[in-house]
């Protein structure tokens, strides 16, 4: 998501996809932007609703997400059970933890 976004680390070089956040992962995690607000960011949020669903996640309507780019009410309710399945804050807000437990 950092290189598709064009997120560069510390020295300007886009990540190595190899599953490890290292530094420079945590780096340009950082700099990711927030999710979690309507009908913002629609290439991250495209990301993380097809992750979701891959990862059997539904919406509140019980269905599988959208992958539409709009983070509404379906996206919010199965980020904060993606997040609650991972003790992290469940908030529905895709933050720098919750970005981090996506790799």
């Amino acid at each position: 998501m950092c290189n598709t976004l064009g997120i560069r680390d510390y020295e300007g070089k886009s990540l190595d996809v190899d599953g490890l956040p290292g530094d420079r992962t945590r780096y340009c995690v950082a700099r990711l932007p927030l999710c979690g607000i309507k009908f913002t960011q629609p290439v991250a949020t495209q990301y993380i609703q097809q992750r979701l669903r891959d990862l059997g996640y539904n919406g509140i309507n019980g269905l599988p997400l959208d992958v539409d780019g709009v983070f509404f009410t379906n996206s919010a309710f199965s980020l904060a059970n993606y997040q609650r399945d991972r003790q992290l804050l469940a908030d529905g807000i895709c933050g720098q933890n919750t970005w981090l437990r996506f790799i």
